[in-house]
């Protein structure tokens, strides 16, 4: 069983004036396939099944690889949610 460790990282965005914005982030994921393999304990049968996970690609820092996005927030007052545009 693997174990999870918590990584801290500090980023800087300058965001206008004025405006509200909000940061994304898009991880770069890695694909792994498999079979699993299912014995049942006291019945003489076997369930196999092709599966596919997938989870971060992980920088030597311990840190998810992938894109940051900082997005500019238009808040409506009309219905409460909120569009954006990538910047």
């Amino acid at each position: 069983m693997k174990t999870s460790k918590a990584v801290l990282a500090t980023y800087t965005f300058k965001v206008k004036s004025g405006h509200r914005a909000a940061i994304f982030f898009y991880p770069r994921m890695m694909k792994t396939t498999g079979t699993l393999i299912n014995k049942s304990e006291g019945y003489d049968y076997t369930i196999k099944k092709k599966v596919v996970a997938r989870g971060p690609v992980l920088l030597s820092t311990g840190e998810a690889d992938g894109t940051y996005k900082l997005v500019y927030v238009n808040y409506s007052a009309m219905n409460g949610r909120a569009s954006g545009n990538t910047k």
